[in-house]
């Protein structure tokens, strides 16, 4: 469960930053 939950957590994470990457380029600062 452990291992499952952590790739999740890592997925999310880089969702997070890829969305944050297009924000800014959108001109939003997050």
């Amino acid at each position: 469960i452990t291992s499952e939950l952590s790739e999740q957590f890592a997925k999310s994470k880089e969702l997070e930053d890829q969305i944050r990457k297009s924000l800014e380029g959108l001109g939003y600062g997050v």
